[in-house]
This record gives structure tokens, sequence and C-alpha cells, in this order.
């Protein structure tokens, strides 16, 4: 194992990206330079120096502030949704994958064809007429966006399981279903699962990013990486800077979570696993 992470510099540096965003996010809630919700007009438009590393947007808010908070507020919106549409998704995945060829396997993954036409963000506008905009709003439509992807992952690997010769011993011993989905199924599928989710989450830090550049994401004054963008495009030409720190957080943990979930997928690919030896 430890070989092939010695081979494999995109698990290396994703890890090392990914634990970086994460622990900036954790430092965020106890401990920031500046208050991110303290307004000082007085310092607006601040360029980059002295007691503003990052400077300060229009409202006289300290940037690496923002920055920071920022993170915590993605990084929550992005566990819960892909959590969400994990637990979901797979748990549909795998009962039709159970009950292949039957009646309930075709409802389901029709189901999750019509959800999949529907992209996050023309759904978190309807969601918005609904329970107005606001961090649940994004949470719901990144997860409903989730579902059908993991659904159908879920199912295509559990199929693969159902016809080992495994399978077909736990059901000749009398196992049902249930218990052979939870004993042989979902252990075999959960790399290719844990792979999908690194992937996704880099998605749906994006659509969180997306959503709060609309206005249909998170809201003011909570810190926002995608309400950092939208806010900075007034004053572009005045302090450009201001949309290049928040487009880079981004970037690089979108880069992070991708190069993480590609890291992964070499390392528990036998194939790929066999190669390094």
């Amino acid at each position: 194992m430890t070989r092939s992470m010695a081979r494999n510099p995109a698990l290396i540096i994703g890890l090392v990206l990914a634990a970086a965003v994460g622990a900036v996010a954790l430092v965020s809630l106890v401990w920031t330079p500046y208050d991110p919700l303290k307004m000082a007009i007085v310092e607006r438009l601040r360029p980059p120096g002295a007691g503003h590393p990052f400077g300060t947007d229009q409202f006289g808010r300290d940037v690496a502030s923002l920055l920071m908070r920022g993170a915590a507020n993605s990084l929550v919106i992005g566990f819960a949704a892909v959590g969400a549409g994990l637990s979901v998704g797979v748990g549909l995945g795998t009962l039709a994958a159970a009950r292949a060829g039957t009646l309930l396997d075709d409802i389901v993954m029709r189901a999750m064809d019509f959800t999949f036409a529907f992209p996050a963000v023309l759904t978190a506008i309807m969601l918005i007429e609904l329970i107005g905009p606001g961090t649940g709003d994004a949470i719901l439509a990144i997860a409903i966006f989730n579902v059908p992807v993991f659904a159908r992952l879920s199912r295509a690997s559990a199929l693969s399981v159902w016809t080992t010769d495994y399978a077909a011993a736990a059901r000749a011993a009398g196992k049902t279903r249930t218990e052979i989905t939870f004993s042989h199924v979902l252990p075999n599928i959960a790399g290719v699962i844990v792979v999908q989710a690194s992937v996704q989450f880099a998605l749906a830090i994006l659509a969180e990013a997306g959503l709060s550049y609309l206005g249909v994401g998170t809201q003011p004054p909570n810190p926002s990486w995608g309400r950092m963008l939208n806010d900075a495009q007034t004053f572009l030409k005045v302090q450009p800077l201001l949309a290049v720190f928040p487009g880079l957080a981004i970037a690089v943990t979108v880069f992070a979570f991708n190069a993480l979930g590609d890291g992964l997928s070499h390392l528990i690919d036998p194939k790929q696993r066999n190669d390094d030896r």
C-alpha cells in the first residue's frame, strides 16, 4: 500500500491539498484574523498589505477571513449534499440490483433517469419558489443531483457482485437478499463509491459556488466563495484581486478532490496495483 502511494502523486497531492483546505475550514470555526461579518467602511477596498494580507472588500471586511469562513461553508454544504445523495442513491441502487429485472428495478431506474434530467441549478431555482433561498436550498438541490449518479453506479457495481460464486453460495445457504447486500455487495462496491464520492464532492463545491454566485445559495452576510465572486465583479477595475482570491480558492479545492479521486481510483484498481509491483 505504501509503495503504491509513493508511485501515486495524484493521491499525495490530493490528500495534502484537501487536508490543507479542511484545516483552514476547521480553524475558521474558532479563529479568523478578523470578524468576517464586521464591516469597516473606512477600510474598504484596501489592497493586500500589512494587517490585511489579501486586502479588504467593498464593506471593509478582511478578505482572508472571508475566504477562511467561506471554506467552512463550502465544505459543510459539500459533505451534507454528497452524503445525502450517496445515502439515498446507494440505497436505491443496491435495492434495484437485488431485484434486477423486476418492476421495482425498472421503476427505480426510470425515476433516476427523470431526476438526472434536471440540472442542479434548475432544481435550485425551482426549490427557491417553494422553500426560499439559502444554504438548505443549495444542499437539497445538489443532493438531488447526486442521487441518480450514485444510484446508477451502485446498481452497475452491485450487479457484478450478484453474479459471483460467493453470492450464489450465500443464496444457496439461505441468506436473504438484504443479508447478502449488507454482507457481500456493499463491502465489495465500497471502494468504487468512495472514489465517486470524492469526484462528486469536487462538483458539489463548484455547484455551491455557482448557486451562491446566482444568489440562490448561501445568503449574505454569511461568507461564500461564490458570493464573493459575485460581489467582486462590480469592482474589477478598482480591485481585481477581489475576484482572484475566491476564484483560486475554488480552483484549488476542486483540483484537490479531483486529484484525490484519481489517486484513489489508481490505488484500488487491481490492474494498476499489479503494475506498481
